[in-house]
């Protein structure tokens, strides 16, 4: 948020891949499904996983515009979306699992660009008993994903298909478009920007 500008006009971010390997086109799910077939991320090593909460955070209603509007802000860890930060991930072949969590009412669909997950578990209310609405089950491999509310799910991706600044999301656009996303940098050394 700049002062004076409306969020309309505030550009959240760019999305950039940096590099490829040679016949990757990005986007391409038969190309990412090749890349983890036969892959099972479920039996990865816990001692060679990096792991990250990525919780939904639903914070006050703040003054948008000159002229007083006020819009709740959201966010990811406590934070609205900062175009200048990036969750690091690391790169090639590193298996990450984020638990993604949503303690408030409300849906908040999941959504990770550039790499495609698998889904390790979920829970709702302390257990999977009346959680009709989920549509996916342990082990399936998804781009995009419904948390439950509240409740939490629980995925592995590993990197190194593309390189570069991407975004994982709220796949609502208004919580997307106030804050709830974070910047990804997939590649170089291992480091946590923010937690």
């Amino acid at each position: 948020y700049e002062e004076g500008r409306r969020l309309a006009d505030v550009p959240l971010f760019d999305v950039v891949v940096g590099e490829r390997r040679e016949g990757d086109e990005v986007g391409d799910d038969e190309r990412h499904a090749e890349y983890n077939a036969g892959t099972n991320l479920l039996e990865a090593d816990d001692e060679d996983v990096e792991r990250f909460m990525f919780e939904y955070w639903v914070g006050p209603k703040e003054a948008v515009q000159p002229s007083g509007v006020q819009a709740t802000l959201y966010g990811v860890n406590g934070k609205a979306f900062d175009p200048g930060v990036s969750v690091r991930a690391c790169g090639e072949g590193r298996v990450h699992e984020w638990r993604v969590v949503n303690e408030k009412n409300g849906g908040h669909p999941f959504h990770l660009h550039a790499n495609h997950f698998q889904v390790v578990s979920w829970s709702c209310d302390g257990g999977e008993a009346g959680c009709e609405n989920h549509d996916y089950d342990v082990g399936e491999w998804r781009d995009s994903i419904s948390v439950p509310s509240p409740g939490e799910v629980v995925v592995r991706f590993r990197t190194g298909k593309w390189v570069g600044k991407t975004l994982a999301h709220c796949h609502v656009i208004g919580h997307q478009d106030r804050g709830m996303a974070v910047g990804v940098d997939v590649g170089g050394e291992c480091e946590m920007m923010y937690a």
